[in-house]
């Protein structure tokens, strides 16, 4: 087998095999995740924590909790990025929100995300600007 057989070999394999996964990503065979929160900036500039629509916050958070990044490790500030791609599910992260002035540290795992085929397809077919 020449040098340029094999090259053009493992590019076509990497191919095919990220066309899968965008496929099966697409299709919802392999469901995204997210947490239970949805992390909002107020008018003063702070992040604070809110409900994802249609469902409730987990029981030891409030709505308006103020989120204290520098009290979180680096592994979870990075899962707060949005779009960081596909956390395993049931991946657990230490929260950390201000409240009462004091810090509070809650743990919270990532669940399955719901989307409908319309959303998952719109990363591949994007709507139009202004539309």
């Amino acid at each position: 087998m020449t040098r340029d057989l094999a090259v053009r070999l493992t590019l076509s394999a990497v191919g095919i095999v990220c066309t899968v996964l965008v496929l099966f990503a697409a299709f919802g065979l392999w469901p995204a995740t997210l947490l239970p929160v949805r992390i909002e900036q107020n008018a003063t500039g702070q992040f604070v924590v809110m409900p994802v629509t249609g469902s409730a916050l987990p029981p030891a958070l409030i709505e308006g909790d103020r989120l204290n990044l520098s009290a979180m490790t680096p592994a979870s500030r990075a899962a707060l990025l949005p779009e960081e791609g596909y956390i395993r599910r049931g991946a657990q992260i230490q929260f950390a929100v201000i409240r009462d002035g004091r810090v509070l540290r809650v743990p919270l795992a990532f669940a399955p995300q719901a989307r409908s085929r319309a959303e998952r397809l719109q990363y591949f077919c994007p709507p139009s600007i202004g539309a």
